[in-house]
């Protein structure tokens, strides 16, 4: 009773909470969580044929590159569950089965959200077979890039100011849309690689100030046998 022209869309709130008939239903492939308004979870998997019609082209189509995905995305945004956007490319992998693993994030205005991971699975014959992802959409509402007050080194330096250390090994800053406690900012993420550890500091693009800041080196547990 399975077709093969028809097309499987999930979505999800909670994907492990929710029972088969809800989870591999055919419409849009993103949702805003019930229990997380600010995050929309997207999810589609190939496998899960079901008699309802697809809203897309997603099955018959093929994704040679991440620019065929990217194309598709800002083409099917609001099946996605979002309003406008593209996607960055951050690493892309193959398996020795000859899948593709696009791994992207979501942005805005060219700027990533530091919570929009999405991640994209084709198979040898450059037909999708999976998406997975969740991604913060409190940014939508807004324009950002006329918020940027701060520079780049004005950010280096709040953040060095910030933290505790005699040497500095390396760094980078980037731009990002970060959300913190529920309120979204504009931040320039600084890593700092220092004596003292690696430090993430959040500083604020708009007025310098520190939004988040913490500490990723990781704790060494010793345990006795």
């Amino acid at each position: 009773m399975k077709s093969k022209k028809l097309l499987t869309v999930i979505l999800s709130t909670i994907m492990t909470l929710l029972p088969a008939s809800a989870i591999y239903a055919a419409g849009p492939i993103g949702k805003k969580s019930k229990n997380e308004p600010q995050i929309t979870t997207i999810f589609w998997e190939q496998s899960k044929e079901h008699k309802k019609k697809s809203t897309t082209n997603i099955k018959e189509k093929k994704f040679n590159n991440f620019n065929d995905i990217n194309e598709f995305f800002k083409e099917n945004i609001f099946k996605f569950g979002l309003k406008k956007g593209s996607l960055k490319s951050t690493k892309t992998l193959k398996d020795e089965d000859g899948k593709t693993y696009y791994h992207t994030i979501y942005q805005i205005e060219g700027i990533p959200v530091y919570y929009g991971r999405i991640v994209f699975t084709t198979e040898k014959d450059s037909t999708m077979s999976y998406i997975s992802g969740r991604v913060d959409t409190a940014f939508e509402n807004e324009s950002w890039k006329n918020k940027i007050k701060l520079s780049k080194n004005e950010a280096i330096e709040k953040a060095k100011n910030n933290i505790t250390y005699e040497k500095l090994h390396d760094l980078k800053v980037d731009l990002y849309l970060y959300n913190s406690k529920g309120k979204p900012y504009i931040v320039y993420l600084v890593d700092l690689v220092t004596d003292t550890g690696n430090w993430n500091v959040f500083v604020n693009a708009e007025n310098g100030s520190i939004v988040n800041k913490f500490n990723n080196t990781p704790t060494i547990i010793n345990s006795k046998n």
